[in-house]
């Protein structure tokens, strides 16, 4: 899970007991519905229902990314409107929440902030961008605070509205199994509550598919995990009863249907409404720290010293980070460095993580150097979150390949059973970048 980027001290939020744990809780006590229909589809139901060209966005976490409801309720949109010509684009992350979402939807959905060269930006142009967007973070965002929440959600909206006020938002909320003592009262967990109060400023409709299966739970028609034996080997899923889920939030197929199901049965309810089509009114922010401007920002030779290459010249890692990282640079020589000015409130790195990445140091404004390993098992975009400068204004960030390479003894021991486990790629010592995250502007 990526952490919160920025809190907000402007909403001091009254302490409330929480339900669940009789303790205080840091945000509003909100009952969970399936469908909050709130300003509805106008725009998108009225193209659909004349047969015209809709383009539907998806923006999520894994749940969203890999095939099951949106792939479903796709194709739901395309039998119930088979006049419509429909498209899609998928611009979910697994492993990513809404404050991440933030800065890739302007350039990965909106196609408003080119991330990559010219090329690569023109070749994932679609002929549109979309004239409905699914949001879905409830789950990446359970660990987040509750105003950084509201912050990100609010700036994925205004960034939306500000490209194209026609565009139609839904929040759709899904189920992680560690939301379940607050939904057993009947209560929103954090996410899900922080997402419903950006929903209701904007009118925006929601749709709590995660409350489906819990009432499903309740009437014995479902099951969230198989049940095992005494050995740990799976049972049946009894007769009568769907299996949600094999782990804590992914669900199986059957999970899958239920999610498009609402999904679909929301969409139709809010047919009925007799809003008319027209562009949505962007209202004061709720949160004047929300992060409709924030950017990423592709690496360019000029911010690298020597001894750094692009990755895109060659076979390797960055073939198949495309899809995140149009353009990666790369150094495994010590002393190196990437050196960026900006001015603004915050920047970040966004680099690969991989067996072979190594140990930065990184230090704002010439000031304390801190050491930060960048090695993973798993091969994959990440975000390295650094302190942010004291004040807003022009600032410098240096990032250092050190000649100090971390200890990696954990990592090759939960893997080194494993087939296809090569021990070489632990012993190398990379930096690869594939973007600055900025609160701000470049300087040059």
């Amino acid at each position: 899970m990526i952490k919160k980027l920025l809190l907000s001290l402007s909403c001091l939020l009254i302490a409330i007991t929480s339900p669940v744990s009789g303790a205080e809780q840091d945000f509003p006590i909100v009952k969970p519905e399936i469908l909050k229909p709130r300003d509805g589809l106008k725009n998108t139901l009225k193209k659909l229902e004349n047969g015209e060209e809709v383009c539907i966005g998806y923006i999520g976490g894994s749940i969203t990314e890999w095939t099951g409801w949106r792939e479903m309720t796709f194709k739901w949109f395309q039998t119930t409107y088979p006049k419509a010509k429909l498209s899609q684009i998928n611009a979910s992350k697994g492993g990513t929440g809404s404050n991440l979402g933030a800065y890739r939807i302007g350039g990965e959905l909106l196609f408003t902030e080119p991330h990559g060269t010219p090329a690569f930006y023109s070749s994932r142009t679609p002929a549109k961008t979309p004239d409905l967007i699914f949001v879905e973070f409830a789950v990446n965002d359970q660990h987040d605070p509750y105003n950084g929440i509201r912050q990100s959600m609010e700036g994925i909206v205004r960034k939306i509205w500000k490209h194209d006020p026609n565009i139609d938002i839904c929040f759709v909320y899904t189920l992680p199994l560690e939301a379940l003592p607050y939904y057993e009262k009947d209560v929103c967990p954090r996410s899900v509550a922080a997402q419903e109060a950006v929903a209701d400023h904007y009118g925006i409709p929601s749709i709590n598919v995660a409350y489906r299966i819990v009432q499903l739970a309740r009437e014995d028609k479902a099951i969230y995990n198989p049940e095992k034996d005494k050995d740990g080997k799976e049972l049946p899923t009894p007769a009568g009863k769907i299996l949600f889920a094999r782990d804590t939030c992914h669900p199986g197929e059957e999970g899958h249907r239920v999610y498009a199901d609402v999904v679909g049965d929301s969409i139709k309810k809010m047919e009925a409404q007799t809003a008319k089509a027209g562009p949505h009114k962007l209202p004061a922010a709720l949160d004047a720290g929300n992060m409709e401007h924030v950017q990423i920002l592709t690496p360019t030779r000029d911010m690298f010293s020597e001894g750094w290459s692009r990755m895109q010249d060659k076979e390797g890692p960055g073939q198949w980070l495309r899809k995140y990282m149009p353009e990666i640079y790369e150094t495994n020589k010590p002393g190196e460095k990437l050196t960026f000015k900006f001015k603004g409130r915050s920047a970040m790195l966004f680099y690969v993580a991989a067996p072979e990445s190594g140990m930065v140091t990184t230090s704002m404004d010439g000031g304390l150097e801190i050491k930060h390993s960048l090695a993973s098992n798993d091969q994959s975009a990440n975000v390295l979150f650094l302190e942010a400068p004291d004040k807003e204004g022009e600032h410098t960030l240096t990032v250092t390949l050190s000649a100090e390479k971390p200890d990696k003894t954990k990592l090759i021991e939960s893997e080194k059973d494993k087939p296809n486990f090569k021990a070489s790629r632990y012993e190398e010592n990379f930096l690869r970048v594939g973007g600055i995250l900025l609160i701000g502007e470049r300087l040059k």
